[in-house]
């Protein structure tokens, strides 16, 4: 049977697509298997681009997809039970709890990344489940509004309210408020650090039960300098899953609604000269040890420029601590930190920056940093596009966390 010409032309770009992902650079000293899923990766993130394109939601389902499939889809244990539902405040949730009786359990809620624009309490099911199933607590997982429903601050407050819910009603779910955690990837992560400044800065929430800590996977803690020494390394390389053109895209949502941001800040013109002094300290490239900045790194250069008239417009988001909370000046008494950085990670800088500001503000820090480790890895854990990486900083974070929950004694290992 002859083949048709448009047979033969589907097959000729197929095999094309397929020679260039299996080209593109992935990093070195990562098993085969590992490889494959980040020329994946890639491929997902080139066509989520292209997808956004179009007047519909379908990047956004693609995306969630690709998530979906690398936390474990088809993760369940007989020991926990789950439920969606929405807290007092209206905010929509997910809530795991072991079927178990148990004196008092301790609980975590978790925020789920996606860069404010993507994921959902679905799209992350397979490790929440799991969270609950081997922590044997109660997990809540935050469906937060994202950036594309309404901007800044609405994905914060939704976290909030959730959080002060939850600790306030903890004993209906038999959870000790003393023992409740808050956690996140990537935005979720800047959600986390964000919800535990408001927690323990702002007097309103002065007669709540303090969080026994605060876990921050690879998090996005700042958005006004976009050339650290891991931007520039790690930016333009689309297996590592952000590049800066998606990075900029979802920021500049978040903080505005729009994306008029977004070609600004991947070179750094959406600030002031006078903005880009005043943060200087709090962001310092002199933060983030030598050996980070062995290659690839250019130090700054003259700070005078930027688009005075987009940073006025957009100045108070920008320079908000809670959108950004790397640019909080006093960060004395916040809850103990576990903080994870992936050396293949455009924003592994913020993580470590802000590791070091705790520990000098005296707040205890764990610090895990893997040298193979890239970018999403946290949710890549469980299913057929799961990393090594993944399953490891899985596996460590939950035994940080039985150890703080049952109350042992916080320990840094910065």
């Amino acid at each position: 049977m002859a083949i048709g010409r448009k047979t033969v032309a589907t097959l000729v770009v197929f095999a094309a697509i397929v020679t260039y992902y299996a080209m593109i650079p992935v990093p070195p000293n990562l098993s085969s298997s590992d490889n494959n899923v980040l020329r994946l990766s890639a491929f997902i993130m080139d066509t989520t681009a292209l997808l956004r394109s179009l007047p519909t939601k379908a990047h956004i389902h693609w995306f969630n997809f690709h998530t979906w499939l690398g936390t474990g889809p088809t993760f369940t244990d007989p020991s926990i039970k789950y439920r969606d539902m929405r807290t007092d405040g209206g905010v929509r949730i997910r809530l795991y709890e072991p079927i178990k009786h148990k004196s008092r359990r301790a609980g975590l809620l978790y925020f789920h990344g996606g860069g404010f624009v993507y994921g959902n309490t679905r799209s992350h099911h397979g490790l929440t489940h799991h969270l609950a199933a081997r922590l044997d607590a109660v997990v809540v997982s935050v469906d937060y509004r994202l950036a594309w429903q309404r901007p800044f601050p609405a994905s914060l407050n939704d976290c909030t309210k959730a959080t002060v819910w939850f600790l306030q009603h903890a004993k209906d779910f038999n959870v000790d408020p003393r023992r409740i955690a808050v956690a996140g990837d990537s935005a979720g992560g800047n959600l986390a650090a964000a919800v535990a400044a408001r927690l323990t800065f702002n007097s309103e929430y002065a007669s709540l039960p303090k969080l026994k800590f605060q876990g921050l996977i690879y998090p996005g803690l700042q958005f006004l300098d976009l050339k650290t020494p891991s931007f520039q390394q790690n930016s333009n390389h689309s297996s590592l899953v952000l590049t800066k053109e998606f990075v900029g895209y979802c920021i500049s949502n978040y903080l505005t609604g729009t994306t008029e941001l977004s070609e600004a800040m991947i070179v750094n013109n959406h600030t002031s000269p006078q903005a880009k002094k005043s943060i200087a300290k709090l962001i310092s490239h002199d933060l983030v040890p030598a050996k980070f900045k062995s290659y690839d790194y250019t130090p700054p250069g003259s700070q005078d420029f930027g688009d005075t008239e987009l940073f006025d417009k957009y100045s108070k988001v920008l320079l908000n601590p809670e959108a950004s909370p790397l640019l909080r000046e006093d960060l004395h008494g916040l809850p103990p930190a576990y903080i994870v950085t992936c050396q293949h990670d455009p924003i592994r800088d913020d993580g470590i920056m802000y590791a070091r500001r705790l520990e000098e503000a005296g707040v205890d820090v764990t610090w895990k940093h893997y040298e193979n480790g890239v970018h999403g890895m946290f949710s890549l854990f469980g299913g057929p596009t799961s990393l090594e990486t993944g399953r490891q900083s899985v596996k460590v974070f939950i035994e940080y966390a039985k150890k703080q929950l049952v109350s042992a004694a916080p320990t840094s290992t910065l």
